[in-house]
């Protein structure tokens, strides 16, 4: 599976100094599946555009990143949202989505049901307008975003019996022969109920590592389960000392490709649902073990 692999770049140019252009001509139903790990700094904000040109939207960073996440998604052509995932309700995975919700049309927007933060009032707020209100995900959900592709929901059990990061939505795609796994600012213990609840069941190619590589998250059990071949991890410079040292390892140690957005800027890959490039904005290289 790692030799699929291909590390692309600069095939990313840069738009205004910071959006990606995107592989091709920004026209995005081009057949291929694009998943883009945006850089907004310390927070998490993910673009996934299927091979039909249906957009989904999981967390748009702080409030201040709006503007990134906009010219990303302007770039690769998206003009709406299908789906619009918020993970849990703190500003640096919420935050930008607030203006998202302001000048795209979605049609279905998810949370995990918190309603504990000042920003998730924002977030309600600016859905309302459009006539939604966020529907619940936990375990055991799953929906599709096209026919070819679809979203398992591994956690929380039940945002009710948690608090912040250890209730975050944490979803499974899959496409073809690959599958990338968003764990959200996903906790050891919410870690243990996935692996417990779905085994290696939730192995895939690629993770988005949980709560921008904290110890707090990255539970050995939980690394070799889903034994990925990248690992990326969405974190700002000098922020909380993320990300550990020793989490990077243990992904390592299982034969990932450890990725940071804070050293590559965007990461972007593309899959036809059998091979899978992978290209990051600037030029550098998986972390050295």
């Amino acid at each position: 599976m790692k030799k699929l692999i291909t590390l692309w770049t600069l095939l990313i140019l840069l738009v205004t100094g910071c959006a990606p252009v995107g592989f091709h001509e920004p026209v995005p139903a081009d057949g291929i599946l694009k998943v883009v790990f945006i850089d907004v700094g310390q927070g998490d904000s993910a673009l996934i555009i299927a091979p039909d040109g249906t957009a989904m939207l999981i967390d748009g960073g702080v409030p201040g990143a709006f503007k990134t996440v906009d010219q990303v998604m302007a770039a690769y052509g998206v003009k709406k949202l299908e789906v619009m995932v918020g993970t849990h309700a703190h500003d640096d995975h919420i935050g930008g989505l607030v203006n998202i919700l302001n000048k795209y049309p979605v049609a279905r927007l998810y949370s995990n049901g918190q309603e504990d933060s000042r920003v998730y009032s924002a977030f309600t707020s600016a859905a309302r307008v459009q006539g939604l209100s966020p529907q619940p995900l936990q375990a055991r959900n799953f929906f599709q975003l096209t026919d070819q592709v679809v979203c398992d929901v591994l956690g929380p059990e039940s945002a009710q019996e948690s608090q912040g990061n250890a209730a975050s939505i944490v979803l499974r795609l899959r496409y073809g022969n690959h599958s990338f796994l968003f764990t959200g600012d996903a906790e050891k213990g919410e870690e243990k109920a996935i692996v417990d609840r779905y085994g290696h069941k939730i192995r895939s190619t690629v993770v988005k590592v949980g709560h921008h590589g904290s110890p707090t998250s990255s539970s050995p059990a939980f690394v070799q389960a889903a034994a990925p071949n990248v690992a990326i991890i969405s974190v700002g410079q000098n922020n909380y000392n993320h990300p550990d040292k020793l989490v990077i390892k243990r992904w390592q140690q299982i034969g990932a490709e450890v990725y940071t957005t804070e050293t590559s800027g965007h990461l972007a890959l593309e899959s036809d649902g059998d091979k899978l490039y992978l290209a990051a904005q600037k030029t550098s290289q998986a972390l050295a073990a």
